[in-house]
């Protein structure tokens, strides 16, 4: 193939600055017209006959259409080398060229053909060996059978394209041209990019025949099971070998036709139906191992409206663009499909399996879905609204890029290792669900119930912005463990939810609801829990609440009788927080923020207040015994009947320095 390629640009010098812009099909295309058209691969002592009875240019097209036949014809010979009595028997020399040619003996014309073969340049002698002694040759790369295969096929559309065609004769097309071709990868790519050169005009008549085709005779199984048909009957007379062969056979043809047909439909500007309403497509597909076994199926921008799709396989399947509406989808496979760009909408499915599938830009609406497998499955920028998913398999989902969630119902479903990034979930119910170890990183989830569900060890952050779940419901959530930093959770219920360990840095936790909460060992650093009541939430053996609070915002928030001393709360802004009762004894309070604050009756003894700001506030009955008060302002606070012995009280604006004080007594602070 080097060697061709750069014979043709030394024969073809222009062609140098284009090269390299060529896409594949595009070179495969120059390189072939160059080789069949070119004076330098005619030689004279072999091929003067031929060129006294047929130019340069006629010569050219019976090369290109003669290995167009070889190679459609080695598909359906299954067989990838040919002999020139192949050739002849199989009658793939163009006839209206070759009988220009006044030979009779077949001799002679062998030896024209082999002479053919080698000047092509693209084909060589074959290691094979032929039982009759004939020569057999082969391609030299197996891109070449299918680049020609593609062409023969995009020859045989064309043919197509004549109008008041027959159906025996479409049929007869068809039925040759896909017979034994399975339409690999690079045929169906090939297939694609030469289909986009045909003229709109012949792509609309070609479509209508071929849809004619697929309604009337395939859906129906007219064609392919009538074993009288004469079409039929003249393939099998020159592909004796393939009679055994016609449960392949169909599935090729069927794969043949839900490819073309919804890549025309496209080019043509509309949408194919896979089949009328209420079709049982399995039907259509009892007999079809490219269906129920395939390795690819394209049925993109194909319409399904009330059909069944019950109980197929339809793993690898492409669904891209698909519109699918009020379709029975109940224990149908659809493991590594693509619904990229799909609408699916008011269909059942029970006990799918869409392991793996993609579902980009996709819309899914009103669908009921129970006992399914969505593990591994990816939605990118997709709609769900009023989806209802029951006792599902959705682990290590991933919903991103702006996927939106709106009115859905997830119950008793397993959602462990979820993604949910940069996507909106509002209005929503996902009761009774395992979350644990899930990612849910820039959301907003608004107005949803998560009551009941596993959120263990997830992460619930907002790196690039801040994740909002705002006005939710997490009651009786799990959130072990879990990181909910940079997170808005304004309003929400977390009554009775174990957030234990639950990284809460930087969050907005403002009026959360933590009635009967576990929070021990949480992390409330730089938080905003204003208004919040921590008076009722659930406390252990130890009565003890044990968080991080350092720097955190605890405006409004209720405090009273709990026992504070294994918290940390330095820096903690505590204005008009309600204190009394509560334990704060031996801790590190430097730095924080008591304005207005009613600390009554509270134990503050041998804590550490240094540069505290205790403004306005209300202290009585208090103990500050053996404090650390240095720099404290305690301006327009009123203290009274509290405890201040054996306390530092350096810079502090209290009248007078005192070493011990004595209870019962006022203290007026004297106004800056």
């Amino acid at each position: 193939m080097l060697y061709m390629f750069c014979t043709m640009l030394e024969d073809e010098g222009e062609l140098i600055n284009d090269i390299f812009e060529l896409k594949k099909w595009q070179f495969y295309q120059k390189l072939l017209d160059w080789t069949c058209a070119t004076s330098k691969f005619i030689k004279n002592d072999d091929f003067n006959l031929l060129r006294r009875v047929f130019t340069i240019k006629e010569l050219a097209e019976i090369k290109r259409k003669l290995n167009r036949n070889i190679a459609l014809s080695m598909y359906n010979k299954g067989s990838f080398h040919i002999t020139d009595t192949d050739i002849i028997k199989r009658k793939l020399m163009p006839d209206c060229h070759f009988n220009k040619l006044e030979i009779n003996e077949i001799g002679r014309k062998e030896h024209l053909l082999t002479n053919t073969f080698i000047v092509l340049n693209y084909m060589r002698p074959s290691k094979e060996q032929d039982n009759h002694g004939h020569i057999v040759f082969e391609f030299v790369h197996k891109s070449f059978y299918e680049f020609l295969a593609a062409e023969a096929v995009i020859e045989a559309l064309h043919s197509l394209s004549i109008n008041d065609m027959s159906m025996d004769a479409i049929a007869e097309v068809f039925y040759e041209s896909f017979g034994r071709l399975n339409i690999s990868w690079e045929i169906r790519t090939f297939i694609e990019n030469l289909m986009d050169e045909i003229l709109p005009v012949k792509l609309a008549i070609i479509y209508e025949d071929l849809l004619d085709f697929y309604y009337s005779f395939h859906l129906p199984r007219v064609f392919i099971n009538t074993h009288s048909s004469k079409v039929i009957g003249e393939y099998f007379n020159k592909y004796p070998e393939n009679i055994s062969k016609k449960l392949e056979m169909e599935s090729n043809v069927t794969s043949a036709l839900l490819f073309l047909l919804p890549q025309l439909a496209q080019l043509c500007r509309k949408r194919f139906k896979i089949g009328k309403e209420k079709y049982d497509f399995k039907n259509f597909s009892l007999h079809s191992s490219t269906i129920n076994n395939n390795d690819f199926l394209d049925l993109s921008f194909s319409e399904f409206n009330k059909i069944s799709l019950q109980g197929m396989n339809l793993g690898t399947t492409d669904f891209s663009e698909c519109y699918i509406d009020s379709c029975d989808l109940d224990y149908t496979q659809f493991v590594n499909s693509e619904f990229d760009d799909c609408q699916i909408l008011n269909s059942n499915m029970k006990s799918v399996n869409l392991r793996g599938a993609s579902f980009s830009n996709a819309v899914l609406k009103q669908l009921t879905i129970k006992e399914s497998d969505f593990s591994d499955a990816i939605f990118e920028n997709a709609i769900l609204e009023k989806v209802k998913i029951e006792e599902s398999n959705m682990h290590n989902l991933t919903f991103g890029n702006f996927s939106r969630l709106e009115g859905i119902k997830i119950y008793k479903s397993d959602l462990s290792h979820v993604i949910f990034e940069n996507c909106y979930i509002l209005d929503s119910m996902l009761k009774k669900i395992v979350i644990a170890y899930g990612s849910f990183e820039n959301i907003k989830i608004e107005n949803c119930d998560l009551t009941d569900s596993d959120f263990s060890y997830s992460t619930m952050t907002g790196l690039l912005q801040q994740s909002v779940c705002i006005n939710s419901q997490f009651i009786k959530c799990n959130f072990k463990g879990g990181d909910c930093s940079n997170s808005d959770f304004t309003n929400a219920n977390f009554s009775g939810a174990n957030l234990e360990g639950v990284n809460f840095s930087n969050a907005n936790l403002s009026n959360v609801n933590f009635k009967g909460a576990n929070l021990k060992g949480a992390i409330f650093t730089n938080a905003n829990l204003s208004k919040v009541d921590f008076s009722n939430i659930y406390l252990d053996d130890t009565y003890s609440l044990e968080c991080d609070f350092t720097n955190a915002l605890l405006a409004d928030t209720n405090f009273t009788t709990l026992d504070l001393t294994k918290s940390k709360m330095k820096g903690t802004k505590l204005i008009r927080a309600n204190l009394s009762f509560a334990n704060l004894s031996k801790m590190d309070l430097s730095n924080i923020n008591l304005k207005y604050a009613k600390v009554v009756n509270s134990n503050l003894s041998e804590s550490i207040l240094v540069f505290s700001e205790i403004v306005e506030a209300k202290i009585c009955n208090a103990c500050l015994r053996n404090c650390d008060l240095t720099g404290v302002d305690f301006l327009d606070s009123i203290i009274q009947d509290s405890d201040f012995s054996f306390s530092d009280l350096t810079l502090t604006n209290i009248e007078g320095r005192l070493s011990v004080y004595v209870n019962n007594k006022d203290i007026n602070v004297k106004r800056s």
